[in-house]
């Protein structure tokens, strides 16, 4: 599993690193973000500052790469700790070349005075902006999926499932958000007719908020599938298929948007004005990041092409990342944070021996056995190599189909931070469980002998 996260954290790392090398490339007389002509980019001064920024980025790739081995060797909470502090070096130190080569470039075509003529033209339809202010937007297309995950956090909280809580709050959030930002994208001036404006305007708009259901409805179905599909292994496997065609709608309705707008453009006259566009890139925490309040696009082509981001200047970008922060925070407090409060204050996990069952309680999970059905029992402080199958592990709690090297595949309910364990073998398969306090299990265990025996 370790090499797996390892396997994760590399993919990302290598991700950001050539998006970095991408965005600092020079493209559309622009190097590191920075306007520089033809000539200038052949000049001694700029190849060096091209061959630093190369040298430089590498070693810091390199290190942060360094820095990922130990995730390895360690375990528990540190590892956690460890693994999000990595990702907070990756986010600091990826563009760490990328912003210091962007401010010495600046300098240089300061001091050498060189000119960059562009010219960016600008649509303007003042017509077509008082028509879309009385635009209805298609709230009611996100009652459906809305629904469907309001379902599923109810199927969550009564299951006890805590990740299926967690990405059902994402997608619903994701779903507001994401309405709101749609019915506030600012309009575009295709062409310099006001109805085909008006037409392609009102059909982008459309085919974004179906892409949202469409999205929306998919990922209900996939966590409805993954919910059912131990159980009623058909229904689970059909709802991963809807899914799926979920997915390839929402494709489709975004490439059928962007074939419609290729038909029905023609070439115009387009007005436009200036800007100075060094002025108006820099290189933030992650990455590059357009900041121009001139400009009443919310959402811009990446420097290479790839992707849309957004205009920073706008109210929007600060309420969605405002948003994003709020989300991840929430989150790792739901899934890391409310389970080490829990654990400190002794109530993560409870086990409960009656004459007839055992039982143990968590907010996270619930099972019960019956003492006719539990055929062995061992008790161990160290359970040995192995991993999760599926289930949650977040290093504070873990349940769900684990597979041991000692013990073979079988089913845990443990507070991880407290290792003693009692391992039932029962008619069923094997269980491994414990109670949040060592000293409890222990006693349990001792108690559960006599009772079996």
């Amino acid at each position: 599993m370790k090499w797996f996260v390892l396997g994760v954290m590399l993919f990302i790392e290598a991700v950001i690193y050539y998006q970095s090398k991408s965005d600092a490339a020079y493209r559309e007389k622009r190097l590191f973000l920075i306007s520089v002509p033809e000539y200038a980019y052949d000049s001694q001064e700029v190849k060096e500052l091209c061959l630093g920024f190369k040298k430089e980025s590498q070693r810091n790739y390199f290190l942060i790469t360094l820095f990922a081995l130990p995730t390895l060797f360690i375990s528990g909470m540190i590892y956690l700790v460890y693994l999000m502090a990595w990702f907070v070096l990756l986010v600091i130190g990826a563009n760490f070349a990328f912003r210091k080569y962007h401010r010495l470039l600046k300098e240089l075509k300061r001091e050498k005075q060189w000119i960059v003529i562009e010219d960016k033209k600008m649509h303007v339809d003042l017509k077509l902006s008082a028509y879309m202010e009385k635009a209805k937007t298609c709230w009611y297309l996100l009652a459906i999926p809305l629904s469907m995950d309001l379902a599923l956090f109810g199927f969550g909280i009564y299951y006890k499932q805590t990740i299926l809580v967690a990405t059902v709050l994402i997608m619903i959030m994701i779903l507001c958000v994401g309405s709101y930002f749609i019915s506030r994208i600012a309009n575009q001036t295709y062409t310099t007719d006001t109805d085909l404006n008006i037409q392609l305007n009102l059909a982008r708009k459309k085919s974004y908020f179906m892409a949202l259901f469409y999205v929306g409805c998919g990922d209900a179905c996939f966590n409805l599938g993954l919910l059912i599909l131990d159980k009623q292994f058909i229904a689970g496997l059909l709802c991963l298929g809807i899914a799926v065609w979920f997915m390839i709608l929402m494709v489709s309705g975004l490439l059928s948007f962007y074939r419609l707008k290729k038909r029905m453009i023609r070439l115009h006259e387009d007005k436009f004005y200036y800007q100075n566009v060094d002025e108006a890139w820099r290189i933030g925490l992650i990455g590059a990041v357009y900041d121009n309040p001139a400009d009443p696009r919310t959402l811009i082509p990446s420097p290479n092409g790839m992707q849309m981001i957004f205009n920073a200047a706008k109210p929007g970008y600060r309420y969605f990342m405002l948003t994003v922060f709020v989300v991840i925070f929430v989150f790792f407090g739901y899934i890391f944070g409310y389970p080490y409060y829990l654990d400190q204050h002794h109530e993560l996990a409870e086990l409960t021996l009656t004459e007839t069952t055992l039982h143990v309680d968590s907010p996270f999970y619930e099972h019960e056995w019956t003492l006719t059905s539990i055929e062995k029992i061992e008790f161990s402080d160290d359970l040995g190599e192995g991993f999760r199958v599926n289930g949650t592990d977040t290093g504070v709690y873990g349940k769900g189909h684990y597979r041991f090297d000692r013990y073979g595949d079988c089913e845990v309910y443990l507070a991880s931070l407290h290792p003693s364990y009692i391992i039932l073998y029962t008619q069923d398969g094997v269980y491994i469980v414990n109670d949040d306090e060592q000293e409890k299990t222990k006693a349990v265990y001792e108690q559960l002998v006599k009772k079996v025996e």
